[in-house]
């Protein structure tokens, strides 16, 4: 990261971007092209590392690309915000961002199923018990990724 100023190693702040994030953008390759799809997502830190859960339909060009090489890129973004200024060259942007490197891995057992969309649910809805209809479960192709390599930037202005 050429600003190390900006760099986050801490992953205990990095998750503070993430849960702040509402999607998940992953990259992927189509054939030596790059691919990025917008996703709804779930997480959970253990052991020092982030695990992050997608749900979507089973088939398609995504799951294509996941089958072929599931190696993947995550991306994060929120806390945007425009700073103006009187010269175009004034204008900047606070942020704060997360990047992720890791391998999909399908999860094909109901319960584990189950519990990765627990934890997506649990990233948009606080509170309560979520229940899944067992046919949706069987029917919605669920995946995670496990960090190998994450890192966060931030840049706030100073006021």
């Amino acid at each position: 990261m050429r600003r190390k100023d900006r760099e986050i190693t801490e992953l205990n702040e990095i998750v503070k971007i993430i849960d702040r994030c509402d999607v998940c953008h992953i990259g992927m390759t189509d054939k030596g092209l790059p691919y990025v799809v917008p996703m709804s997502f779930g997480y959970a830190v253990s052991e020092n590392r982030a695990a992050f859960y997608f749900h979507c339909a089973g088939e398609g060009r995504k799951i294509d690309l996941l089958r072929k090489d599931p190696r993947v890129c995550l991306q994060f973004d929120c806390s945007h915000r425009l700073i103006t200024g009187e010269k175009a060259c004034d204008c900047s942007t606070e942020y704060e961002s997360a990047v992720a490197f890791g391998i999909a891995e399908f999860i094909t057992d109901p319960a584990e199923k189950t519990g990765a969309l627990t934890r997506l649910m649990e990233h948009y809805q606080s509170g309560g018990e979520f229940r899944f209809d067992d046919r949706m479960v069987r029917q919605t192709t669920v995946f995670q990724v496990t960090a190998e390599q994450i890192s966060g930037k931030r840049k706030k202005m100073q006021p």
